[in-house]
């Protein structure tokens, strides 16, 4: 009897196992980009890409993609939460978590003496910065403190460390500001004669994804995004810096990942650059992870989305915009491949 109350109540978990996966994967399909996805294609290693539909927003875009992971929810979400990716890429020049608020010592690191061309054009134009006509994506009142402590340093200063000066107090004011109410008290970037709402630009670009702004609704009111009464502090669990080191010029970033986990195990993440120098002016990755299993252990479906603000866009036109969501799907690609190598590492 007992042999038998044991079986059936196998069976009955393989069940109940085999309706959680499909119900993820209903629930996946019923929001993204991948309706004719299986279980079995993914478990095999497969990774699926697709770019977005062309925008009206002009200077936005969006790459989906969905892949298994061979670790649970929770594991697939640390790795998400706190990736350093300065282990790994070469671009990136400087990585630190930073508290909330932030303190002096989360940016104690930070270097701007470097050889690489990005990083000394940072430098070379922190150094002629001109509040007027100037093109880093900060704020004409940021322009003028910079180029305040710029002039007091005087010219026998070393400018890599004058540049750093001048950064770190407009980082601390811009961390300052997304600790008093997330989202909704970034400020505006005057750069090139235009003004340019971050906020703005991320409600624009989920105002065009009904269906994924109505599959993370929640999570994405509690960045603040709809106002700072929404913004829940505690859900902004890991926040960072960065300093990447594009070709044309470096860039000084700040970041936060938001995170909600739901009782059957399943788990959303935001992960929001909301400053930025140059390049882009918001890029943000969302993910939703559903426990399944890949050969009888524990593994996640994982679908993500990446959203992107930059005003390259803005003057791209027919095949070049194109080729640009191809660059982007191939780079995302790239980084998922590197994801799980990482994850699959720390199960060992």
């Amino acid at each position: 009897m007992n042999m038998l109350i044991r079986l059936f109540s196998f069976c009955l978990c393989a069940v109940s196992a085999f309706a959680a996966e499909d119900a993820a994967l209903a629930k996946m399909k019923s929001f993204s980009s991948f309706p004719d996805a299986t279980l079995a294609v993914l478990a095999g290693g497969e990774i699926l890409t697709q770019r977005g539909p062309l925008m009206k927003f002009r200077r936005g875009m969006l790459g989906e993609s969905c892949y298994i992971v061979k670790a649970t929810p929770a594991a697939t979400a640390h790795g998400i939460q706190t990736f350093d990716p300065s282990g790994e890429d070469s671009s990136v020049h400087f990585h630190s978590a930073i508290h909330n608020p932030v303190q002096d010592s989360d940016l104690a690191k930070l270097n701007l003496e470097s050889s690489r061309y990005g990083v000394k054009r940072f430098v070379t134009k922190t150094q002629a910065i001109v509040p007027i006509q100037n093109d880093f994506f900060i704020s004409k009142a940021e322009a003028a403190q910079i180029q305040k402590t710029v002039k007091a340093a005087g010219s026998a200063a070393k400018p890599a460390d004058v540049a750093r000066q001048a950064w770190l107090e407009v980082l601390k004011a811009r961390a300052a500001e997304f600790d008093k109410g997330g989202l909704s008290k970034l400020s505006v970037y005057e750069t090139g004669g235009a003004t340019v709402d971050p906020v703005e630009d991320i409600k624009s670009l989920f105002g065009e994804l009904p269906r994924i702004a109505g599959e993370f609704k929640q999570l994405l009111a509690e960045t603040g995004l709809e106002g700072a009464g929404t913004f829940r502090k505690e859900a902004a669990g890991q926040l960072y810096a960065e300093v990447i080191n594009y070709d044309i010029q470096a860039t000084l970033e700040l970041g936060a990942t938001f995170t909600r986990e739901f009782p059957d195990g399943h788990i959303q993440i935001l992960d929001c650059i909301y400053f930025s120098t140059g390049i882009f002016y918001v890029s943000m990755g969302v993910y939703e992870l559903w426990p399944v299993e890949v050969g009888g252990k524990p593994a996640t479906l994982v679908w993500r989305g990446d959203l992107l603000s930059t005003p390259t866009l803005e003057i791209t036109r027919g095949v070049e915009r194109m080729a640009y969501g191809k660059v982007m799907m191939v780079e995302i690609r790239k980084s998922i491949e590197s994801f799980r190598k990482r994850v699959a590492k720390a199960q060992k």
